[in-house]
This record gives C-alpha cells, sequence and structure tokens, in this order.
C-alpha cells in the first residue's frame, strides 16, 4: 500500500483546522463590527491613552458603527476609563448621556457623579448643570451645594448662571428661601457681563419697597 505524502502547505491546513480559534474579547468582537475605527485606535486605547479610549466611546457611538447592547456597553466603558484618567471631554459626554439619557437610561445620579467631576475641574458649562440638578433635590445640603456651583460658574463669568441665581432668590425657587437683595446682587453681576439675558426685567419685577431696602 502506497502513503502519499501530504505537502506541508497541507498539513498547516489541517492543523489549523483541528485547533480550536483563540475566544474574542468584547472589544475585539465590537472591532470586527466597526471596520471604520483604525486598528491603530484600537492599540492606542487598549495601551491606555485617555485620549484614544474618549475617541474609540465616541466613534462606537457613532453611525460607522453597528449599534448593539453591546456596543453601547463598550462605549461607556471606554468613556469612562478615560473619564477615570483626568479626560474632561469623556466626563462630560457621559454626564451628558446620563442626564439626557442618550444611547442608555437616563441616571440622575449618575449624571451628578460626572457633571461634579468636571465641576471639580473648574468647568464652567458642568457647574452651571450641576447647579441646576441639585438646586431641585430634596435634601438641603444638595441644595446648597448646588447654590455654590451656580456661583462659582457666575462668578467666572457665566452669565446664564447668574440670571439663574437672581431667578431663583427673587422667586423663592424649589424651596430656597427667597431673598430679594441676593436675587439684585445676581441681576447685577449678569449686567456686568454685558449679557444678553432681558434681566433689566426681571429687576423691574422686584417691588420697589425691596429694592429700596437692599439699597440702604
Amino acid at each position: 500500500m502506497r502513503v502519499t505524502l501530504r505537502t506541508p502547505g497541507v498539513l498547516a491546513i489541517a492543523m489549523c483546522l483541528s485547533t480550536p480559534a483563540p475566544a474574542r474579547t468584547p472589544d475585539l468582537l465590537q472591532q470586527e463590527l466597526c471596520t471604520a475605527i483604525p486598528t491603530h485606535a484600537w492599540e492606542a486605547a487598549r495601551a491606555g491613552s485617555a485620549q484614544a479610549q474618549f475617541m474609540l466611546g465616541h466613534a462606537l457611538l457613532g453611525d460607522s458603527c453597528t449599534q448593539t447592547d453591546s456596543t453601547v456597553t463598550d462605549a461607556v466603558n471606554w468613556l469612562s476609563k478615560a473619564s477615570d484618567q483626568g479626560h474632561m471631554g469623556a466626563t462630560l459626554y457621559l454626564a451628558v448621556m446620563y442626564d439626557d439619557g442618550e444611547h442608555i437610561a437616563a441616571d440622575n445620579n449618575m449624571a451628578v457623579q460626572y457633571y461634579r467631576r468636571a465641576a471639580q475641574a473648574q468647568h464652567i458649562d458642568a457647574q452651571h448643570h450641576l447647579g441646576l440638578i441639585l438646586t431641585k433635590k430634596d435634601d438641603v445640603v444638595l441644595k446648597q451645594e448646588g447654590l455654590f456651583w451656580l456661583g462659582s460658574a457666575a462668578s467666572q463669568g457665566d452669565d446664564l448662571s447668574a440670571a439663574v441665581l437672581g431667578v431663583i432668590y427673587a422667586q423663592g425657587l424649589n424651596g430656597i428661601e427667597q431673598d430679594y437683595c441676593m436675587a439684585l446682587d445676581w441681576f447685577e453681576a449678569g449686567l456686568l457681563m454685558e449679557t444678553k439675558i432681558p434681566l433689566m426685567d426681571y429687576i423691574q419685577n422686584i417691588p420697589s419697597s425691596k429694592i429700596n431696602m437692599c439699597q440702604e
């Protein structure tokens, strides 16, 4: 009986067919679904680049990728890794996602967590949005923290935060004690910022007797 020897190529094919394929990690599966994202971006993200992790998370939620629950989960994971390294863009992206319920279920507590992280890094928009959320809380301590962040944003030149503080104090909104003098201070601060918000209209709604009392 003659035995036909197999060529090296045939042997290699046989070995490949008999050897189980290595398990693919979730992000490798995502890489296959998102071919528009270059390989070097995945490699940089896996190597720990916060910027690459942010760009990857952002791209996974874009139109170039097949959208699945696992895609969104993977995107949030990459954005979280970038945020943990202090990447401001990733932190704000996550804050807005949780605040608006974009791509994921809205989660007020998670939104606060990421807004607070950005606010502590002196990001004005984060301070403004965090202030808006916290001043609506029932907890008095959180309300005071909300006023603090709005005041911080206003003190850095954010006219909208100054206007919001003025309205809160003028009308006693969200269970915060009405204080016409504080309202006038913030309205006037907004006017000094040359805001386009019609703050004079709000000032005119304050009783003249209260204005006189605050000016004494």
